[in-house]
């Protein structure tokens, strides 16, 4: 009767499919093992100017999404209080 070898299932070491691949945000042709930025290269923390803008751009998208659901929801009552009276 023929033994079968034992079999322990894990990284064998031989790649099933290459993941770096070209248009990928990981994408890297120099060092494709390496885990750089893509937006910082350099590791540069943002100065307190840019901070500043980014966090007013925030404040002034949310301020505009809010606006939104407000005007939304005022308008869907008051359509409904027509709609009821």
């Amino acid at each position: 009767m023929k033994t079968k070898p034992n079999f322990i299932p894990g990284d064998d070491g031989h790649t099933v499919s290459n993941m770096n691949v070209e248009g990928m945000p990981w994408y890297r042709e120099d060092k494709p093992g390496c885990s750089g930025t893509a937006q910082n290269p350099d590791n540069n923390p943002p100065s307190w100017k840019e901070s500043f803008q980014a966090m007013g751009a925030v404040w002034k998208a949310s301020f505009l999404i809010t606006a939104v659901y407000s005007l939304i929801i005022i308008l869907v009552i008051l359509f409904l209080i027509q709609l009821w009276s």
